[in-house]
C-alpha cells in the first residue's frame, strides 16, 4: 500500500529558477511521466526540460535520476504537489511543475476522493508568476484529474480544482492529464472551461493520447494566444505522449 503525505509536507521546491519575471514566448510542456518506468524517460526528461519555460509534469516520481533530469536544465524551479509515496521505496509521487520563472505564490488541492483499490488521491498544484510590463498574474494550473469513478465524484475534483483559480482575473493556463475518457467527463470540463472564460488548444495534427478513444491530456487558455501546439508522438517513454505549446501572453 502506498504511504501517504501530512499535509504540510506534500510541497517540495528543487532547483533553481530565475527571480525575472516571464516575458515573450513562452513554450509550455505537457506530459504524464507514468512513473519514469520506462528506459529513456529521465533523458527525454532532461531534454525537454531544458526546451521549457513551463512544463507541466504528471505521475511525476522524485528518483535520483528523475530529479538529476530535472535540474540538469539550470535555468529551471520545481515544485512538486505530492500525493503519496511509492509503495516500494517511498518515492514522492505527484504532479510537478517547472518554471524558468520563480512563482510569487504556490499553493495545491487534493482529490475529495481517493481512487479505489490502492486508495491513492490526485493532486493538483497552482503556482502565480509574474510577467514583465504588467500587473497582471500568470496563473498555471497543473491537474491530474481522479480516475476510476463514477462522473459525480469526477465532477467533485474538477470544481475543487476550479476554486483555485475562481477569484484570479489574470492570464490562466490550466492544462494536465484530465482523464476525460468519455462524453460525461469531456462534458464536465467543458462546463468548467466555460465558467473560467477558457479557451481549449488545438492541434492541427493530433497524435495526442488517447484512451477509449478520447484525448486525455488537454490545455486551456485565457489571457495567452497560442502559436503553435504539437504533440511528440516519436517519444514513447511513457504512456503520454509529450505535448507542447508556444504561446504568448494576449
Amino acid at each position: 500500500m502506498p504511504f501517504f503525505i501530512a499535509p504540510r509536507d506534500i510541497l517540495l521546491s528543487f532547483g533553481k529558477a530565475s527571480s525575472a519575471p516571464l516575458h515573450g514566448k513562452l513554450r509550455i510542456l505537457l506530459w504524464n511521466l507514468n512513473k519514469c518506468k520506462t528506459y529513456g524517460s529521465t533523458r527525454h526528461l532532461s531534454a525537454l526540460c531544458r526546451s521549457s519555460d513551463l512544463a507541466l509534469l504528471q505521475e511525476a516520481i522524485l528518483s535520483s535520476p528523475a530529479e538529476s533530469a530535472m535540474t540538469s536544465a539550470c535555468h529551471m524551479g520545481y515544485t512538486m504537489a505530492q500525493g503519496y509515496l511509492s509503495p516500494a521505496r517511498r518515492l514522492p509521487t505527484g504532479v510537478i511543475t517547472g518554471y524558468r520563472s520563480a512563482p510569487e505564490k504556490v499553493f495545491y488541492t487534493c482529490s475529495p476522493h481517493r481512487e479505489p483499490i490502492i486508495r491513492t488521491p490526485k493532486m493538483a498544484l497552482g503556482t502565480l508568476h509574474r510577467l514583465e510590463d504588467s500587473n497582471h498574474r500568470l496563473l498555471v494550473i497543473n491537474v491530474h484529474a481522479v480516475n476510476f469513478m463514477r462522473t459525480a465524484k469526477y465532477e467533485c475534483h474538477i470544481r475543487a480544482i476550479e476554486e483555485m483559480a475562481h477569484s484570479h482575473r489574470g492570464p490562466l493556463l490550466f492544462a494536465g492529464d484530465f482523464n476525460t475518457w468519455n462524453e460525461e467527463r469531456e462534458y464536465v470540463l467543458a462546463q468548467c472551461a466555460k465558467r473560467l472564460s477558457l479557451e481549449e488548444v488545438t492541434f492541427a495534427m493530433e497524435g495526442r493520447t488517447r484512451y477509449l478513444g478520447k484525448i486525455v491530456d488537454r490545455l486551456f487558455v485565457r489571457g495567452l494566444k497560442p502559436l503553435r501546439a504539437r504533440a511528440d508522438t516519436h517519444i514513447k517513454s511513457s504512456d503520454h505522449v509529450p505535448i507542447w505549446v508556444e504561446a504568448e501572453i494576449s
